[in-house]
């Protein structure tokens, strides 16, 4: 397929995709990268394919149905260590740890690399893709949540 006739397809094609990406994960956050993905893979053995959009259709479908496996998988080690870790606490401690799942997730991962890992800011910051200083401010909301919930619980 002609790089022009490649775009036009991709024009044609690309709503169509997504929608069906995001009817398949439930409107996961991840849509558009396995759609890009899908006509990643597309346009490598486009030459060779009598029909393409049944082609985009399948891989989507696969890409789809993987990215379902590993976050169920990713769920499911969660869970484990969840419950390994849950028998060991005691009830308040679970009670923390249900308000800390409950964080969005930026500051739920800046919570757990500093007080869980003893990861430094800079290592945080990092690894997270952000300044130190959002490192910081992310504790301080995620802290600031967590006494505002706590105190409502007495």
């Amino acid at each position: 397929m002609a790089e022009d006739a490649f775009a036009v397809f991709y024009q044609d094609e690309y709503e169509r995709s997504f929608r069906l990406a995001w009817l398949l994960t439930n409107g996961g956050s991840d849509c558009d990268d396995l759609v890009q993905d899908s006509f990643l893979r597309l346009q490598r053995h486009a030459g060779r394919l009598e029909n393409p959009r049944a082609y985009l259709r399948t891989v989507l479908v696969n890409l789809c149905r993987e990215a379902h496996r590993r976050r169920e998988r990713d769920l499911a080690r969660t869970r484990l260590l969840a419950n390994g870790a849950a028998r060991a606490m005691e009830p308040a401690d679970l009670h923390l740890l249900e308000l800390v799942a409950d964080l969005p997730p930026a500051q739920r991962a800046v919570l757990v690399l500093r007080y869980w890992s003893d990861v430094p800011d800079t290592e945080i910051a990092d690894i997270l893709g952000i300044r130190p200083a959002s490192v910081r401010s992310l504790v301080h909301r995620a802290t600031r949540r967590l006494h505002k919930e706590l105190s409502h619980d007495d």
